[in-house]
């Protein structure tokens, strides 16, 4: 555990940055919730389902959902039986989820009420603590969040769920179970799209979960993966939009989409939504714009108007060469778009001291007018996808377990991974506080969220209830954990 004892004096209000490294984590975590209002937006947007409440309340039934996921235990069984070792241990952790008995709700109970919560009412507490972050004005203190003051939303999907028939899901009758069949073999997925905010740095919050139903690609049980993905991703694209634009109005959002929404459908939504965007090409697609862009790499003025070449040493004895060629007003079905080409060679010194060269090259369909003072920074800003796939691999493999059935029923599923997610976004929230990078030091963050559940389990409640207390009044400042990459730029001749 990070810490064995609170000891602070009755005047304490100083900001959290200041924190002494022995008060626990677990207080001021949650202080965060408190702040975020977490009990309110559980009122706003949920109802309880039961007739009567029984033992537990709704918010202590949602509480230990998000609980489950944020201490990583990755199933339902593995929480509930590192919570209720002892008397003593379960009684703690009940009172953090906000239960008075000193018992925790079980998974039947907690079952119960999930398959009867609609996902859609928890995507709006997903959407609501968004806006929390952005009325706390942490993007308006740092706004090397947003680039060019333009908030960066990364659309992507995901089969987080194979089934078989026979299975113990009921995949027939399951809305969102999508039908794969290749010659005799049959098979079932659970896809979701999940949009979510990306910033230089690694700061990332998921906004929206959306589950494909099984009605929106319908005749196409026996397609290619492959297009399979692309009819998903685009049914959900249609959808989620819009949804996007009706409750971010005003914010001046930029799309950052893989090769899949390289199409005119795409365009015209974005058009009409007032989106800007970024959009990978891959080989294959938009055949004529790919031509095109190839023949006008080879005219004369091309290496003097649109073309830019960076040369940088990152300090640890390697070189890294960067090229960018862009074209604008290229003509696809009648409309112009706007095309950049990139490529960067790293070159590695190896442990023999042979220079071991790494080539990376994207190509980006854009919305803006590209120039030789824009393109550098609106590679950079295109790139900022993969950081949702980054997300991915956070939900999947670092703790989260998206891919467990945490209910066999649909509804509570979907529930779950959506408030798998909104666990993602407030550990996110979290981690990147001042405090928790000094306390976190050179821990995993996977270790340190397991530590807030040890201190959850085993602290003496009251000493964290005085902790929480003595520092309502603190402020959560913003600390960026992984710093943009800085390198010497080398000046070429002329």
């Amino acid at each position: 555990m990070t810490a064995s004892h609170v000891n602070l004096p009755n005047n304490y209000t100083q900001e959290l940055s200041d924190v002494h490294v022995n008060c626990p984590s677990i207080a001021y975590f949650r202080v965060l919730l408190n702040r975020f209002g977490w009990e309110e937006l559980i009122d706003k947007h949920l109802t309880d389902p039961r007739s009567k409440t029984g033992l537990h309340t709704l918010y202590t039934i949602v509480t230990t959902v998000l609980a489950n996921c944020l201490f990583l235990c990755g199933s339902q069984n593995e929480f509930h039986t590192a919570a209720r070792k002892t008397e003593e241990q379960e009684g703690n952790v009940a009172h953090f989820v906000g239960s008075e008995t000193g018992k925790l709700p079980d998974e039947k109970t907690i079952d119960a009420v999930m398959k009867e919560i609609n996902y859609d009412d928890c995507n709006k507490i997903l959407m609501d603590l968004f806006e929390k972050v952005r009325e706390s004005k942490l993007f308006f203190n740092h706004p090397e969040l947003i680039p060019d003051d333009e908030y960066h939303f990364a659309f992507d999907a995901e089969t987080i769920h194979t089934y078989k028939p026979g299975c113990d899901h009921d995949c027939e009758n399951c809305p969102f179970c999508l039908k794969r069949t290749r010659d005799k073999a049959i098979w079932y997925n659970h896809t979701v799209l999940v949009v979510s905010f990306v910033s230089p740095g690694g700061f990332k919050l998921p906004i929206y979960v959306h589950p494909i139903r099984a009605e929106a690609v319908k005749d196409k049980e026996s397609s290619s993966d492959d297009v399979h993905k692309q009819q998903c991703e685009l049914s959900a694209f249609k959808i989620v939009s819009r949804i996007i634009k009706c409750r971010f109005p005003k914010l001046k959002i930029c799309l950052l989409l893989d090769s899949l929404y390289a199409n005119g459908p795409v365009f015209d939504i974005c058009e009409e939504l007032k989106f800007n965007y970024l959009i990978v090409r891959e080989d294959g697609s938009m055949k004529t714009v790919g031509e095109d862009c190839d023949g006008l790499i080879e005219l004369p003025d091309h290496m003097k108007n649109c073309h830019l070449f960076e040369c940088f040493h990152d300090g640890k004895g390697n070189d890294i060469e960067r090229t960018y060629d862009f074209f604008n007003d290229i003509d696809y079905h009648g409309r112009k778009i706007n095309i950049i080409r990139f490529e960067e060679k790293r070159y590695v010194c190896s442990k023999s001291g042979e220079a071991e060269i790494k080539v990376t090259k994207w190509e980006w369909i854009v919305k803006e007018k590209i120039t030789k003072k824009n393109v550098v920074k609106m590679s950079a800003r295109a790139r900022l996808r993969w950081e949702e796939e980054d997300q991915f691999n956070t939900a999947e493999c670092r703790g989260f377990n998206m891919r467990h059935d945490y209910s066999r029923n649909p509804t509570a599923q979907m529930a779950w991974v959506v408030f798998l997610n909104v666990a993602i976004a407030l550990e996110h929230l979290f981690i990147y506080t001042t405090t928790s990078v000094k306390l976190r030091k050179k821990m995993s963050i996977m270790k340190y969220m397991e530590d807030l559940f040890n201190e959850t389990r085993f602290m003496c409640r009251v000493k964290i209830d005085q902790a929480v207390n003595y520092m309502k009044n603190i402020q959560f400042r913003f600390s960026q954990i992984r710093k943009p990459k800085t390198w010497i730029k080398i000046e070429q001749p002329g």
